[in-house]
């Protein structure tokens, strides 16, 4: 990733806005969360609802926000997930398809 500048914030509703792209190392989510703070790329700053939960979270949405300001502690989207495993700097879990399958669907 050359520069979160270079990606583009997608908006769903009038007030809540996420980015869309990828994130690969640490020095990209370094540099999401840098542009996050610096207001260049938008933050989540509350859970989201039902409706916007539906038409955002899919591949590529990345979701910045900051515990204390959101008040978000852990984020959840409603869809199952593994049991999360830590692989360098990030936290990995899969997706499953449907709650009743358990298949894992995709690596995040």
């Amino acid at each position: 990733m050359d520069s979160p500048a270079g990606r583009r914030p997608s908006q769903a509703t009038p007030d809540v806005q996420h980015f869309i792209g990828y994130v690969e190392t640490t020095t990209d989510a370094l540099r999401l969360i840098m542009a996050a703070r610096q207001g260049i790329i938008p933050r989540i700053t509350r859970r989201l609802n039902d409706s916007e939960r539906r038409s955002m979270i899919r591949t590529g949405a990345v979701f910045v926000f900051c515990v204390e300001e959101s008040g978000i502690r852990r984020w959840t989207e409603g869809l199952s997930w593994s049991p999360s495993r830590i692989v360098g700097n990030f936290l990995v879990c899969r997706s499953f398809l449907c709650a009743a399958m358990e298949t894992p669907h995709s690596a995040f």
